[in-house]
């Protein structure tokens, strides 16, 4: 009994303050439903990194996988086959966290245009689950109030810059712990495929450029204590190079003063480096940059 009211209350959740302002479910209709001549594909660093607009639709998404990335750009390719795909490779893509992810059900319901009967039992709500729970329990009135889109405001984050010395270094760290690429990474199954997948997916569209996001000057220092993060960029370059795409490699061309954290980019960084990575991308599509 307990447990059916828990899913109703936070079904009515979702669905009067949740779905219609969360950055998944807006770019799942996007997608569905917008035209755009770009698109852009990969995790956080996508989704905070790049403006999406009437230019360039942004699908980035926390946390995707390498096999979900590339799945979105196929079903937007094969739907816009005159489009252009701006594919983001992280060395955090073959981390452990990354390799070992089964994000089947997340990418069929990105990808598909059914409509779910019940929000709360679909992938990208139901790893929240307790977090909806909670929230319920510690402020029941929520689910009658009106619902509204949140504030945005430019000093909603200080730069990273600003940040004493020290907290830049501990904050790069911990994220360092989570990312750095698995020993022998090269012969895990998303490495083995991934050339074969964006040779298919250049066929199928108008052209594919890969990038590798921005990240701060700490980030830098921390990750060049790992050899898998250099070595996982020769590898996306390599891989470009042997399928004659385009590869950008963003890692450091941009100051601390755009980041609001060691690896994501502030909204007023997004906005100049998003004109950058499309000038960069199918300004001239030749060879690898």
């Amino acid at each position: 009994m307990v447990v059916g009211a828990s899913l109703v209350a936070s079904e009515i959740l979702l669905r009067r303050h949740v779905v219609p302002n969360d950055p998944y479910e807006i770019a799942r209709r996007a997608f569905h439903t917008g035209v755009t001549p770009f698109a852009a594909f990969g995790d956080s660093r996508v989704e905070s990194g790049i403006v999406g607009g009437d230019e360039i639709a942004n699908f980035g998404t926390p946390s995707d996988s390498l096999e979900t990335v590339l799945g979105k750009t196929a079903a937007w390719l094969a739907r816009n086959p005159s489009g252009r795909a701006v594919i983001a490779l992280p060395p955090q893509q073959f981390s452990a966290q990354r390799l070992g992810a089964d994000q089947r059900a997340l990418l069929q319901d990105f990808v598909s245009g059914d409509a779910a009967t019940l929000q709360v039992l679909r992938p990208n709500h139901r790893r929240y689950l307790l977090e909806y729970v909670n929230a319920i329990a510690t402020d029941p009135g929520i689910l009658w109030r009106p619902s509204g889109i949140p504030e945005q405001t430019a000093t909603q984050f200080m730069s990273f810059a600003e940040k004493p010395a020290q907290t830049q270094q501990s904050e790069a760290e911990r994220r360092i712990q989570h990312h750095t690429p698995i020993r022998g990474f090269a012969d895990s199954k998303p490495a083995r495929t991934l050339g074969q997948t964006l040779a298919r997916l250049n066929k199928a569209g108008g052209g594919i450029c890969l990038i590798t996001m921005p990240v701060s000057d700490a980030y830098r220092r921390a990750a060049s204590l790992a050899p898998g993060f250099s070595e996982s960029r020769k590898f996306f370059r390599g891989i470009a190079e042997a399928e004659n795409l385009t590869y950008i490699d963003l890692w450091d061309d941009y100051p601390d003063t755009l980041f609001y954290d060691p690896d994501h980019l502030l909204p007023s960084g997004a906005a100049i480096v998003t004109p950058d990575i499309i000038k960069r991308c199918f300004g001239d599509t030749g060879a690898v940059s």
